[in-house]
């Protein structure tokens, strides 16, 4: 019986052993969200240069030097940081704010492409969805044309708007754009030079982000977009 009381007693103690073993582990290992001196240096600048980017309206481009990459790069380091969450949010705000600016101009493409933007920042929003659902109430005749129903699918461009960036010839490249991202046709830009070409494709590609755009440039004397079946 001695024995056996004995026993019991060993093994008591070797559990109590585990045990302060364990809490002493426990109080010596820091805190998971815990940050060490050097990250929060890193954590302090990026939110700095973040609150820059956001007073130059550098909200998600350039890729090398805007808020919205400042403001993921902080989560990174600090999950739960309200102010990176805060700036986040902001961003998405600023975005449908100029949406429901262009839509109010009538252009609907821009509207678009801001939405577009808002929701690569936060996709979940309910206000990014419903603001996007209300885009589509504005969708342009031109969506809606066949293949190969409108003057033989050329669209001239207007050299006076072409010269000046004019954003009624943004809007209209944005149009086509999303007819070629609906139909899966594809595209030739004739410029008057490279240079001109490649600023055409670029607007069109802006009003689709993450398509890619099918097709060729060709210098020649009218500017104008041709569009063909897809092949």
């Amino acid at each position: 019986m001695m024995k056996l009381y004995r026993a019991l007693i060993f093994i008591v103690a070797i559990f109590s052993l585990q045990a302060c073993w364990l809490a002493s582990a426990a109080v010596k290992e820091p805190a998971a969200n815990s940050l060490s001196r050097a990250q929060e240096k890193v954590i302090a600048t990026l939110l700095r240069a973040a609150e820059d980017a956001i007073l130059g309206n550098r909200l998600t481009t350039p890729l090398s030097d805007n808020a919205f990459d400042r403001y993921q790069a902080v989560l990174v380091l600090d999950h739960g940081n309200a102010q990176a969450k805060r700036g986040l949010a902001f961003i998405t705000e600023r975005y449908l704010e100029w949406a429901q600016a262009s839509i109010n101009r009538g252009d609907p493409t821009r509207a678009a492409i801001m939405v577009a933007k808002a929701r690569a920042v936060k996709p979940e929003s309910a206000e990014v969805i419903k603001l996007a659902n209300h885009i589509r109430d504005y969708e342009s005749p031109i969506l809606k044309q066949p293949p190969q129903a409108l003057n033989n699918n050329e669209w001239p461009l207007d050299v006076v708007q072409l010269s000046s960036h004019h954003p009624q010839l943004i809007s209209t490249l944005g149009v086509l754009a999303e007819r070629l991202k609906l139909s899966g046709e594809t595209v030739l830009i004739v410029a008057r030079n490279d240079k001109e070409g490649r600023w055409i494709y670029q607007q069109m590609r802006q009003a689709v982000p993450g398509y890619r755009l099918r097709g060729n440039i060709q210098v020649g004397q009218y500017p104008k977009v041709v569009i063909w079946p897809a092949i």
